[in-house]
């Protein structure tokens, strides 16, 4: 399981933080090829995408971290 978010979308990049979209879009790539690599085998590999999270870098906007 990885933990991605909406930057790593190709769809979504507009400028800003590519250094984070960057890396985030490669970690898509990382999750989707093994993905497909491994189903016939009935492994799962997947990635979520939590949303604002209530970070240190991030600043307060977002969910409290549990």
């Amino acid at each position: 399981m990885n933990v991605s978010g909406e930057g790593g979308s190709l769809a979504g990049m507009s400028g800003g933080t590519p250094a984070h979209s960057v890396s985030k879009a490669g970690l898509n790539a990382l999750t989707r090829l093994p993905a497909g690599e491994l189903r016939a085998d009935g492994v799962l590999v997947d990635a979520v995408c939590p949303g604002w999270v209530a970070t240190d870098m991030g600043g307060a906007g977002g969910r409290p971290v549990a």
